[in-house]
């Protein structure tokens, strides 16, 4: 096959210089606890919603 791969053409002075301070990956944690509230209302309301049809 004539198909090489490529990682050679990169070199390491070359590479993306990567900013500590604002590259590290915090989780929404605020963002995940309101959207779990409002999934667990969302199906707590479906529920009444089916209970008070019979």
């Amino acid at each position: 096959m004539s198909e090489e791969r490529k990682d050679e053409e990169l070199e390491p002075t070359e590479s993306y210089p990567i900013d500590n301070k604002r590259e590290t990956i915090h989780f929404p944690w605020a963002i995940a606890i309101i959207m779990g509230v409002l999934m667990v209302l969302i199906i707590v309301c479906f529920i009444i919603i089916k209970v008070l049809e019979h």
